[in-house]
This record gives structure tokens, sequence and C-alpha cells, in this order.
């Protein structure tokens, strides 16, 4: 464990802990009323993020984050009420967001009577990829009436009973009148749940929910959707883990990061993954254009072309038909290094990027492949951000991948031959990435 010092100077945040132990234990706060338990479990969503710890002992900030995220997420399933305080049935969203309700023998169920969720109805409008998008910016569009019409009643001064009757009212507008008695029961069992949503609205307001942190939500439920003969559903998990990865999206501020965590909150009062469906299958947003949601892919195959049409200039090889771009005899160590960079000419907003190599024979610590995200891409060492080595690592058609997440203008590679070694070729590189397709490029990979 480092030497933390006194008052952990240089370091910001909370030390992560050692590894956890199987020993469960449990803190139970009093609290004079709904409002100072919203500010505590508010509070608590700070240490789901990996920036607000430190290194210290066993596990890693990334680990403490993930780790605190099951907590918090968990917390809302503690409950210990055996009744509805409003009456009626105790229904509540279960782990797999899931409607579920409290059965007379004290287990839970699917709902019935009243309370049992409709099907998702089928769309028939566009084709299976176009409905899959439908479904994510319609889903996307009623989470955010639904946002706004709660923003609207903290900013018009409703208590927590109005908003939560607004809430309710607007969800049955959208989605349809079965869903009234399931979101009224959800809000007034999850009532500290709701308090939590309500009460952060001091701090987070409707206008900072514009068109990009819609086309970040849109691509995160398009991502997490499947299309089975036209009925779209979501899958949770996946949406969730999205959300908790909020922190990776460049596009947005800090402010509409937060407002991810209030979605999931959200969801929990409306009835999770069963209601995200039916807003999926509403139809008041008629655009199917998902472009910036698909990831592309473009290959350089310098088997068939020596790509320098595309942008890509070698510093350091020839190129041999059939075979890709071979190391070119060079220095004193006898090394026959191939080495250079495809400047895109655009900035893409990459996922990841690929090299195609073989590397026949060679020895010593020097075998070292080199490959590069470039920003800009005018050189085959040019602004690295980072870099990704490979020692000792030969034969044929390998393949050297690393995630970018970030827009880029290039890339650059040294397969670095060792002192003995024979072959060295280039043969693809590979940009996978969002959003417009570059003129001349082509979805030619997958």
């Amino acid at each position: 464990m480092p030497d933390i010092g006194k008052f952990a100077q240089g370091l910001r945040g909370f030390p992560a802990p050692e590894a956890a132990s199987e020993v469960t234990s449990y803190l139970l706060f009093y609290f004079p009323d709904e409002q100072w338990a919203q500010y505590v479990i508010g509070a608590a969503k700070a240490l789901t993020y990996a920036y607000n710890w430190y290194d210290a002992g066993g596990v890693s900030p990334d680990e403490a984050a993930a780790a605190f995220r099951d907590i918090v997420d968990a917390a809302p399933y503690n409950l210990k009420t055996c009744s509805n305080p409003a009456g009626g049935k105790i229904i509540r969203v279960a782990p797999d967001g899931n409607v579920e309700e409290l059965s007379d023998l004290n287990t839970w169920q699917e709902p019935t009577g009243d309370y049992t969720i409709p099907p998702v109805p089928a769309r028939t409008d566009g084709s299976p990829p176009d409905q899959i998008c439908l479904a994510a910016k319609n889903a996307a569009n009623v989470l955010q009436l639904l946002y706004e019409n709660v923003t609207d009643s903290f900013n018009n001064d409703l208590d927590e009973a109005e908003a939560a009757t607004a809430l309710t009212l607007t969800l049955v507008g959208l989605v349809g009148a079965e869903f009234a008695p399931i979101t009224f029961a959800l809000i007034t069992f999850f009532g500290i749940v709701f308090s939590v949503l309500y009460g952060l609205l001091e701090f987070i307001g409707a206008d900072l929910w514009d068109s990009a942190f819609t086309e970040s939500l849109v691509c995160i439920l398009y991502g997490c959707a499947s299309n089975d003969a036209g009925v779209v559903t979501f899958d949770y998990e996946c949406f969730n883990n999205a959300l908790a990865a909020q922190v990776t999206i460049d596009s947005l501020t800090f402010d509409q990061l937060r407002l991810f965590g209030q979605i999931q909150y959200l969801l929990l009062v409306i009835g999770g993954v069963d209601a995200l469906n039916q807003a999926g299958a509403t139809t008041a947003i008629t655009d199917d254009n998902c472009d910036p949601c698909v990831e592309h892919c473009f290959e350089l195959n310098f088997l068939d072309d020596d790509g320098t049409g595309f942008g890509f200039t070698i510093q350091g090889g020839t190129w041999e038909d059939g075979l890709g771009w071979k190391g070119q005899f060079g220095d004193s160590n006898n090394r026959s290094d191939v080495y250079g960079y495809w400047a895109f000419g655009v900035t893409v907003n990459a996922d990841k990027i690929q090299m195609e190599y073989t590397k026949s024979g060679g020895s010593g610590t020097s075998n070292v492949n080199a490959f590069q995200k470039l920003s800009p891409a005018t050189s085959y060492n040019a602004t690295i951000l980072p870099n990704q080595n490979n020692l000792n690592t030969f034969g044929e058609h390998l393949l050297k991948e690393i995630d970018a997440n970030e827009d880029i203008q290039g890339m650059g590679f040294d397969i670095n031959s060792g002192q003995t070694a024979t072959d060295v070729y280039c043969e693809k590189l590979r940009v996978f990435y969002f959003g417009d397709i570059p003129s001349g490029w082509s979805d030619n990979c997958t």
C-alpha cells in the first residue's frame, strides 16, 4: 500500500479500499424527513465515478466506483416496507428492470389484474434497422418529455405529491392508460427514489437537455435494442451499463452527464424496462436516420493497393503486389522496419483502429510494433494519443487493435523488425468509426 501521508497531499477524492471482504455490513440512517435522505443518496452517486477515487489499496479507482455503483443501485431494493403508504398493491422495479408485485405469499411475481404489463405493440413502419432507430428515438423523446414534466413541476413550486400526479398523467398520455396504476404504485412505494429525483433538480435543470444529450441517449438506446418481428425491446443491463459509462462521452458537459443518473432514477419510478419498451413503441418521432449511432469500418488493403490514394504515406518500406508494404533495410542494427501513417483528411469519431501485419523471424527486445492514434496525422510518430507496443511478436497475419473512443485524424505504425528479422509486412489498416462516411470511403470491412 502506498504511503498516502498526512492529508493525502496532491490527491483528491477518496482512497480506494483494500479488496472487499466476505463480511457484509449495514448502516441504518434515521432522517427528520425525506429531503435529508435524498441528499445522502444523491451524494453517494458521486462515489460511482472513478475520478472521485485514488489508488491507495488493493482496489483500483475503477473497481471501487463499480463496487459502489452496485451498492447505490441496490439501495432502493433494500426497503423493508410491508405495505404501500397509498394503499393497494406493492409494486417495484426489480434489479433486472422488470415490474413486479408482492404476492400474498410475500414473494415477488409478475403483476396481475390492473397492474398487468401490456404487451409491446409491434412497429409496422420501416425496415427492421429503421424500426430499432425509431424505437430508440421515440424512447428518448418520451424520457425527455417526462423529465421536462418533472422539472416544470419543480419550477412551478409543486410539492412532491403534485409532481408525482403530474408525472403519472404525462406518462399515461404518452404510452397509454394501462401504465397509470403501475406508475402511481411505483412512485408511492419508491417515494424516497422520487424524492431524490425531485430534490436534485435544485442543481440540474431541463435546459441542460439539448440536442447533443439527446443524440447520445438515442445511440445508447440504439445499441441496446433488439427487434423481433417489429417488437423492439431494450436490454436493461446493457442500457444501465452504458449509462454508467457516461463519463466517457466527450461531447457533453459535466452537468449533462449527471442527467444520466437522473434517468436511472426516473426509470425506477415509471416502470423500468417495461416502461422503456412501451416508450419505444410510440410513434411521435418519424425520423429513422440513426447514422451517428452506426459503426462504420473502412479498410486499406495493401495486398491489392498501395493506399496512397486514400492519404497513406509510407516512410520506410516498399510496396509489393499481393504482399503489402515490406520493411526496408536501413540502419546499422540490420533492422528492416516498415513504418508510415494514414492521414484521413477529416476528423472521425473513431471507436477502434486495427493493423494486420506479418513479422517472420527476428530476435531481441527491439522487436516492437508501435501503433499510434494520430491527431493530426503528419508522421508515423506524430502526436501519440497513446502509443501501443508489443514485444517479440512474430507470425503470419497478426492483428493489432487498440480502442480509440475519441475524435482522431489518422493513425501511424512502426513495425520494428528486430536485429535478425527477415520478412516484415504491413498488410491492412482499418478504422472503426461513427458518424458520416467521409468522401471516397465505404463500409468495406467488419
